[in-house]
């Protein structure tokens, strides 16, 4: 989901009905109602990442398996009206799956590709503002299986984290979880050890830098923490979190609260936490009491 400046909502995403442009997008006014307004409704393909670009008056990046205004390959630029940004091109051999747009304007993309502009990326690539491939990122082997979300870290370093179904980054192992330098080499500081025990689909960081992760996992660090855990800044689980059954089914959105508490709204395909009915959304204290 974005919203934009004039208070439109765009949505992308998987199955959608009704009047839209097709399955995968669509735009509301303030009101609800559905208003294509300028933008095109020449779609190929599954459009599932919106991402404001910094510094272009509304523009944003909108991708994943196919693309808009019938040109570009899986990303393109777009207008805040809806035109096509042709100043920006690139070409992604196969899906993304992962997008992130740093403050200086560069885009991570993580996915089942290979190859970015026809240079060798194994899953994951910084793009310039100008669709160019980022020479100064380099994942050399990159993943060996398919990143699900990226998240830039908010100390103003530049490092990203990666999170995903990959088990390995550079040949070295990296179960589920990693925080890269902004060259493309892990941060060796920040240590999962054993890791989550499965797939890590969503992140999110509080203002004090603790991550919390979720996703299909059982535990982190041998630890019992289904689907969701709070992690210290040095990759450790934070022991001010519950552990043992949290959710009882996939974690799919965390999102921290703006209003200064650092509670955190986080969604999914559960029923219940830590044993108290609670139908696909909580809102949790930053120790993980419910609200």
């Amino acid at each position: 989901m974005l919203v934009q400046a004039d208070g439109h909502v765009i949505l992308v995403g998987e199955d959608f009905s009704g009047t839209l442009v097709n399955n995968y997008f669509t735009r509301f006014d303030s009101s609800g109602n559905v208003d294509i307004g300028g933008f095109s409704t020449t779609l190929t393909g599954s459009l599932n990442h919106a991402k404001e670009a910094p510094g272009l008056s509304g523009a944003f990046y909108l991708g994943g398996a196919g693309s808009y205004g019938g040109t570009g390959s899986n990303l393109n630029r777009v207008s805040a009206t809806g035109a096509l940004d042709a100043t920006f091109s690139t070409s992604i051999d196969n899906f993304f799956s992962a997008l992130e747009v740093m403050d200086d304007g560069t885009i991570y993309v993580g996915g089942q590709f290979l190859n970015v502009n026809g240079t060798a990326r194994t899953r994951i690539a910084r793009i310039l503002p100008t669709g160019a491939t980022d020479p100064a990122f380099t994942p050399l082997g990159g993943f060996n299986a398919q990143p699900l979300v990226i998240l830039k870290r908010g100390d103003g370093s530049g490092d990203i984290y990666v999170g995903g179904s990959f088990t390995t980054y550079r040949g070295a192992g990296a179960p589920y979880l990693i925080r890269l330098h902004s060259d493309g080499s892990p941060d060796p500081t920040f240590n999962v050890g054993v890791g989550p025990s499965f797939s890590v689909e969503e992140l999110a960081e509080d203002s004090e830098g603790n991550l919390y992760i979720g996703g299909q996992f059982a535990s982190y660090q041998s630890t019992s923490q289904t689907y969701f855990a709070k992690l210290r800044p040095d990759g450790s689980r934070h022991p001010d979190f519950p552990t043992g059954t949290i959710f009882d089914g996939r974690v799919r959105a965390i999102f921290i609260a703006k209003d200064g508490s650092e509670d955190v709204y986080v969604g999914g395909q559960f029923t219940t936490y830590r044993g108290t009915l609670s139908h696909h959304l909580v809102r949790m204290t930053p120790n993980g009491e419910l609200e």
